[in-house]
């Protein structure tokens, strides 16, 4: 004891008063703080302690290095370290049976080199968590022990079997978690209280056959195939209580098979889990990620009979193969995320409930009642789903709909849905078919009852079969239908369908073409109201005919939509067939056919004197070599006369004019040997470069094959330039020329000048096709001219008719690159002026229209050589005929392209 002096002393006993006070206080606080266990023996011996007292609650008990303690009362306390670390014996701490020890902190092991060693035995410990350290060897001997944990923890690796364990501490809102270490067995009885967590993390839980009592939660994130023992009860199905959780970052567990009251999968990384059983759930059921699936494979996912599904937040998807007798999920239920239905053989049920997203990847058919989907219906290639009679409803999109659905009830589906893959429509009761957009549409099966094709417009972007029969009075209602095919890519029409007693076949009430694609008639179609033709080419042929009805009409025809192939129509009244051929919109007019009118016309793009023969009758001296009609006539009173049309498309020439004179432009008529005028009786429009107009016949009583002739040499060109260059080359010019198109062109005749203004013919050269197609030609000339040289390429039909090139002049003392424009025809206002060689200077370069109004003017200042130049032409320029011209240096050049 030490002591404080002062120089005075009469104050030398105070101050040994106060420091005997201090010294009392510090070994009172000390004996209640701190307990060290120096002598092995029991817990209730005092010389365990080295006399110091037995622990009693909040002191913190030590266990010297070597020293064996067994609990041999019960004893609380705040926290238990076995082993000191004083050096490397082993400190050892046991429980006699059904002794309890609650330590409120944690029990460690090991302390330096020393080890710590606790045998539970048949006894009770209660602490917050354990520890273990030190570098010497530390056991556990969990015997027949109960080792209750209420903090948040992790197990060292040695904590790895239990005989009973329970988690517990967690209250609502502040929740307790014991963490795993290894692998955890425990062999008799395992308890997760309300608001704890066993945190299996990665390991394995294997428990024995005792009992299991989850009123918190078990997580696991464990990919092992035995992450959680099967065919156990994880949670209380009637108080609500307990769940598992299986929440691997990326997925790739086994969910074990049983029964659960709360079942959740949660892959923060997306991924699937599978499951490797039947699972029943008597809470709910749901993945929480929408990257998180749950594959229940051909296992059945089913409710507990006391109720199960009930609500649930699944986001992610829920998959199953199940094709057995039993249902592969709930019925009933309301699903959020997605349901998959994928078993690769088909077969399953489509259980009647509510979904959120509603995927079918196998052939199935509706359990029994209706569906409801409110987010995506999606289905594979190849899948059919049978509604039977029940109904699709829902704020559902389809439009991930691949397969087929075949809907049997009366009203299946709510108006104005939007489908991908096919509808089927298929029943034998009154049906209606409802009004929206499908992508293949199938109305099908025999019938005693009413169909109805539902006012408003049925719009198919696919395919159409329409094969139904209507018989014992039934009947196909149509009214107010339009059916719109709207299909960017080609499209099938077949149909079939009639009503019998007496027989009727179907006829369509209004038909739009829109979209753009083919429209290809499979079989004979008819028309009674309105025809538009906006957007797409109707093709059909003499076995698959379409029909207009006496009381049809047509609107809208263009080059960007008509009739290819033969058009049959009935009545009475004058008509205009909306016919046309190779991107050449080509109608035919007659006029008033009178009683029991029958006329078929059917357009052909190409040369008529090739297919039919050449001979003509005078006056008739020039025929259309690009186009003619078929117009066939099976009935009518009267003797009408034949309506042909022009535009700047109808001609196979080109920029040049198709149409010259129209005063001497009459319909001629193929008579079996030679080309006769049908006369005119009447003519409008205009020709040249862009005109149009038509040319009406004299009444006429024989029709057959009809075209555009001429009464004079004007009219009907045979050929178009698209390109024409001049290049001098080492005491040689290689005149180079192409051309869209040859109908009946002879020859061509290259031509020289000296002066641009008399020209001479210096070689010929054969034509590579003359029957319509595209071709290149050159030829060279070795005798030049001093100065400049003037060129020119003069076209030459059989019929006498002439076509000029545009002038190229070369110099001799300049080397003129050959001049093209790529690519032709212009799509997106972009084309290239490009040169080999083209001789330095400064040119004009003009656009110019078939009017000969400049659209595009820039300057070009070039330093000689190779040439390669963008041209950029106005926004908004018209499809057509379009020439650039080059001038400048003293050469030029004129280059003919047309914009589409």
């Amino acid at each position: 004891m030490p002591y404080f002096y002062l120089s005075t002393p009469n104050v030398r006993t105070s101050f040994r008063l106060l420091s005997a006070i201090l010294l009392f206080v510090l070994c009172s606080f000390n004996s209640q703080a701190q307990k060290l266990a120096v002598n092995s023996g029991p817990w209730s011996d005092n010389t365990t302690w080295g006399g110091t007292g037995v622990p009693v609650p909040g002191d913190a008990v030590s266990i010297a290095s070597g020293v064996s303690v067994t609990v041999d009362v019960n004893a609380s306390v705040a926290a238990i370290q076995v082993n000191n670390g004083a050096s490397a014996a082993t400190s050892t701490l046991s429980l006699d049976p059904g002794v309890q020890l609650t330590v409120a902190g944690t029990v460690s092991l090991g302390a330096g080199t020393g080890g710590g060693a606790l045998n539970l035995g048949s006894g009770t410990l209660t602490a917050a968590g354990f520890a273990a350290s030190g570098s010497g060897t530390n056991s556990w001997t969990s015997g027949t022990g109960t080792v209750i944990l209420n903090g948040n923890n992790t197990l060292p690796a040695v904590f790895d079997n239990f005989y009973n364990l329970t988690v517990q501490g967690g209250v609502p809102g502040d929740s307790r978690t014991t963490h795993a270490g290894a692998p955890l067995s425990v062999s008799n009885n395992l308890t997760v209280a309300s608001s704890s967590v066993l945190d299996m993390a990665t390991f394995a839980l294997t428990l024995g056959a005792a009992g299991l009592v989850l009123d918190g939660t078990i997580e696991t994130q464990s990919t092992s195939a035995t992450a959680l023992p099967a065919g156990r009860t994880w949670g209380n199905i009637l108080a609500g209580t307990g769940a598992v959780l299986y929440n691997a970052a990326s997925g790739g567990q086994t969910v074990a098979q049983g029964t659960y009251n709360n079942l959740y999968i949660s892959h923060a990384s997306g991924g699937e889990s599978s499951a490797s059983g039947d699972i029943i759930i008597g809470g709910e059921v749901a993945t929480l990620t929408t990257g998180t699936t749950l594959n229940m494979g051909t296992f059945q996912l089913a409710a507990h009979p006391s109720g199960g599904i009930g609500s649930q937040t699944n986001v992610g998807t829920i998959r199953t193969q199940h094709t057995a007798t039993l249902l592969p999920v709930p019925s009933g239920r309301n699903w959020g995320g997605t349901i998959q239905y994928d078993a690769p053989g088909g077969g399953q049920k489509i259980v009647f409930g509510t979904y959120n997203n509603l995927t079918v990847l196998g052939s199935g058919s509706d359990e029994s009642s209706s569906i409801v989907v409110n987010g995506l219906l999606v289905t594979g290639s190849g899948i059919t789903i049978d509604m039977n009679q029940e109904t699709l409803g829902g704020t559902f999109d389809a439009t991930g709909h691949a397969g087929n659905l075949i809907v049997r009830g009366s009203t299946p589906f709510a108006a104005g849905k939007t489908f991908g893959g096919t509808v089927t429509y298929a029943t034998n009761i009154a049906q209606t078919v409802r009004t929206g957009s499908y992508n293949n549409l199938s109305i099908s099966n025999f019938r005693q009852f009413d169909l109805t094709l539902e006012a408003g417009t049925i719009s198919v972007a696919g395919n159409l079969l329409f094969n139904a029969v209507a018989e014992s009075g039934g009947t196909i209602i149509s009214t107010g239908s339009v059916f719109n095919f709207n299909g960017s890519a080609a499209q099938n029409i077949t149909v079939t369908a009639r009503q019998t007693g007496p027989t009727v076949d179907f006829v369509f009430t209004d038909v739009t073409l829109s979209g753009g694609g083919t429209k290809t008639l499979l079989s004979p179609v008819s028309i009674a109201g309105l025809l538009t033709l906006t957007d797409g080419v109707l093709i059909s042929t003499a076995t698959e005919l379409l029909t207009l009805q006496a009381s049809a009409s047509t609107t809208g025809a263009s080059t960007a939509s008509y009739v290819q192939g033969p058009l049959h129509r009935l009545g009475t009244s004058a008509f205009v067939f909306p016919v046309g051929g190779g991107g050449v919109y080509a109608p035919i007019g007659i006029s008033a056919p009178g009683a029991g009118g029958d006329f078929t016309a059917t357009y052909n793009r190409g040369n008529p004197k090739a297919v039919l023969g050449s001979g003509m009758v005078l006056p008739v001296m020039k025929v259309s070599a690009c186009e003619y009609w078929n117009l066939q006539k099976a009935g009518g009173a009267n003797t009408p006369t034949v309506t042909l049309f022009w535009s700047p498309e109808s001609g196979c020439n080109g920029p040049g004019a198709y149409v010259s004179n129209t005063s001497t432009l009459v319909p001629v008529r193929f008579n079996g040997a030679a080309w006769e005028s049908m006369g005119q009786s009447a003519v409008s429009g205009s020709g040249g470069l862009n005109g149009s107009g038509s040319v009406t016949s004299d009444p006429a009583t024989a029709f057959d094959n009809i075209t555009l002739g001429s009464t004079s040499n004007d009219n009907l060109l045979p050929v178009r330039f698209i390109s024409v260059s001049a290049q001098q080359r080492s005491g040689s010019v290689d005149v180079r020329w192409t051309t869209a198109a040859e109908f009946n062109v002879a020859r061509y005749e290259v031509q020289r000048s000296a002066d641009g203004r008399s020209f001479t013919a210096i070689g010929i050269v054969p034509v590579a096709q003359g029957t319509g197609g595209s071709a290149q030609y050159s030829f060279t000339d070795r005798a030049l001219l001093a100065g400049h040289d003037y060129y020119r390429v003069r076209a030459i039909d059989a019929d006498g008719r002439v076509t000029l090139s545009p002038v190229l002049r070369v110099r001799a003392t300049a080397v003129t690159g050959s001049l093209e424009l790529y690519p032709v025809p212009v799509r997106n206002r972009s084309l290239v002026l490009r040169s080999d060689n083209l001789s330095a200077g400064t040119y004009e370069l003009r656009v110019i229209d078939a009017t000969g109004r400049v659209l595009l003017q820039e300057s070009v200042r070039h330093s000689g050589g190779a040439l390669s130049r963008a041209l950029t032409l106005p926004a908004g320029i018209a499809p057509g005929h379009y020439r650039a011209l080059l001038s400048g240096n003293d050469e030029g050049a004129s280059l003919p392209f047309i914009v589409q």
